[in-house]
């Protein structure tokens, strides 16, 4: 203590001091730096002191506030004696052991105590540890509430000064601004979602042609290999007319070869079209010429039925071996179906498949019968019977693999919609039960219907609704992790996504322990001023009732009849402006709770003067 005027003011030293010579642990003081909370520490040093038996006369909290000599005098007498002062008198005494005849009682409590002391000195210890961390926090608790009153008393004592203009925000950054920033926010995450989706679907896309056109481009690349040269050659000009014949037919099965590779060329230009790409064409020939009309013929016909077929039978391979990407259940379904088709051409196919290996058959026989060699070569086609049948069975081979696979696809495709279905059901639920909360919530606020405590405790019932309604959230949690799991991004069932479920909960939250704080301190303001249910009604009421455009709030012009029409005496308009420090900043009404606020300071609850009801409000 420096300077009795000024250190016992506040009452906190004093209430130190007690607590210093008696050893006692006195009531927590107020941190406010308000007149009030002076009052109050003052108030709770004093009640202690009277605690003990001693009466006091004519000393008051206000008299140590303005420090009046006498009053802290009668208390303290530091400078006579301490059996004088009262403060002294009463702490001191009591523990003053050392006399002549001690009590035999207080003498065995002490020594007792010693042997509580060493027997818990581990305990002690430990406990000692925790309290030490636990103050450690409280003192940082305490330094932000320190920190929070200066701020908040910087704040009231500007908007309290009658020449201070309202706040006003600047352009920009205003409520209104920053939620219309964050929508915006929202919807280019939800485009850019969007956009990331389809790009990852073009490239896909991409991979899968270009992986096709290299298939594509392989066959046709080894189908045309070295024929240019083949046509490039001139030994027709030292052949006979037979053989320029022989060379005519075996230029026609060529030219029915190219015509059935036309498709496939086609295909693979409009995969180079769409990759930017090109192919390359080519010309197909080869064959020798033999001596029987009979043979030839066959041959030649072997040769244009047997190329549409193999070329039919090496796109149908590409097309069972082809990679799809599908994302939903009508996807894999178009496929399965197109794949249905293709397998209802296969008797057909397998008749065609027949009709050339006959004609094979037949070459074998005539060369059997005229006693030819068995091992004749086509010159019109170097496709051969076998290499037919061995592209057959593939085909019958890949056609139930392409079965299992696409009948797979569907089975996931299908678990992927009950995900999506499973997941659209419970936000389609949960969605609308937080809204549902959230207005239950904001007309319990409201309601004059009741008092504080029925608020309180409807209020108390909704939060305990809410905190059993979080298994819930807990299960759309899970459903939503799997639907992670197996890459499901679009759910076309609901518009609620787990991120916009997850901000409307905590947002539930946060305004539900709002609005029980809210009541929380308008029960303490309520029971600390004497105001009764019917008042706080009253003010409710007329607020409902000047509230004329229905939107949460007054205006100055309502504000200013609604403190008329309660009794108050408004000198200005400037009056009306200083009560409306309280309001938001970033509007120009009173609002419900800043209302609130101001009706639980009310002056008709006093004995003010009509000239200072103003003042008293303010």
């Amino acid at each position: 203590i420096e300077n009795i005027e000024e250190d016992f003011r506040n009452g906190l030293k004093l209430m130190l001091l007690l607590e210093v010579i008696s050893g006692e642990r006195l009531p927590k003081p107020d941190r406010g730096k308000m007149r009030f909370h002076k009052i109050a520490n003052v108030n709770k040093a004093l009640e202690y002191i009277t605690s003990k038996g001693v009466k006091l006369v004519s000393i008051g909290a206000e008299g140590i506030l303005q420090f009046y000599f006498t009053t802290a005098e009668g208390i303290l007498q530091f400078y006579f004696t301490t059996a004088e002062g009262i403060l002294y008198h009463v702490v001191i005494v009591v523990y003053i052991i050392n006399t002549p005849k001690p009590d035999e009682r207080a003498i065995m409590t002490y020594v007792s105590c010693f042997y509580h002391a060493f027997a818990g000195a581990e305990q002690a210890e430990t406990a000692a540890n925790r309290i030490c961390k636990v103050l450690g926090v409280n003192q940082e608790n305490e330094k932000l509430m320190e920190e929070y009153e200066k701020l908040a008393s910087q704040v009231i004592a500007t908007h309290t000064l009658r020449d201070t203009p309202f706040w006003e925000g600047k352009m920009g950054r205003m409520v209104s601004d920053i939620t219309s920033a964050w929508t915006g926010l929202e919807q280019a995450e939800k485009g850019y979602e969007e956009w990331l989706l389809s790009e990852i679907r073009r490239l896909e896309r991409l991979n899968h042609l270009a992986e096709k056109f290299q298939m594509k481009a392989t066959t046709h690349q080894d189908w045309s290999g070295g024929k240019d040269s083949v046509l490039s050659q001139k030994d027709y000009e030292s052949c006979s007319l037979t053989e320029v014949r022989a060379l005519l037919r075996k230029h026609e099965a060529f030219e029915s070869d190219l015509a059935a590779h036309q498709d496939r060329v086609e295909q693979i230009a409009a995969i180079a079209q769409e990759l930017k790409y090109g192919g390359r064409e080519g010309g197909r020939g080869g064959g020798t010429e033999k001596l029987l009309e009979t043979i030839d013929q066959l041959f030649l016909e072997f040769s244009k039925r047997s190329a549409p077929f193999n070329n039919w039978m090496e796109g149908a391979m590409e097309d069972l071996q082809d990679m799809f990407i599908v994302h939903t259940v009508d996807d894999i379904q178009s496929l399965i179906s197109a794949h249905d088709q293709f397998k209802a051409t296969l008797p057909e196919a397998d008749c065609e498949r027949q009709a050339i290996l006959s004609i094979y058959t037949e070459v074998q026989k005539i060369a059997q019968s005229y006693g030819i060699s068995p091992n004749l070569t086509n010159p019109y086609s170097d496709i051969t019977p076998a290499e037919i049948g061995l592209k057959w069975d593939k085909v019958k081979k890949l056609v139930p693999q392409r079965n299992s696979i696409l009948q797979e696809e569907l089975a996931r495709q299908h678990a992927n919609e009950r995900l999506r279905r499973q997941f659209a059901a419970q936000a389609n639920i949960i969605g609308p039960w937080i809204q549902t909360r959230m207005e239950e919530i904001g007309r319990s606020s409201v309601d004059i219907g009741g008092s504080l405590e029925d608020q309180m405790s409807q209020l108390k019932q909704f939060e305990q609704v809410i905190i059993n309604y979080k298994s819930n959230i807990d299960k759309l949690e899970g459903d939503h992790q799997h639907i992670q799991e197996f890459l499901v991004f679009d759910n076309k069932h609901t518009n609620y996504t787990m991120e916009h479920i997850r901000v409307g909960w905590e947002q539930l939250l946060t305004t539900i322990a709002r609005t029980i704080n809210e009541i929380e301190t308008q029960i303490l303001t309520r029971d600390a001023k004497g105001i009764s249910q019917q008042q706080m009604n009253e003010f409710r009421q007329s607020f409902t009732h000047f509230d004329r455009k229905k939107k949460g709030g007054m205006e100055t012009d309502d504000f200013r009849a609604c403190l008329i029409s309660m009794g108050y005496d408004l000198v200005c308009m400037t009056d009306t402006q200083s009560l409306m420090a309280d309001s938001p900043p970033d509007t120009d009404t009173v609002d419900n709770d800043t209302w609130n606020s101001l009706s639980l300071c009310s002056p008709s609850h006093h004995n003010d003067t009509t000239p200072y009801k103003g003042n008293s409000v303010m």
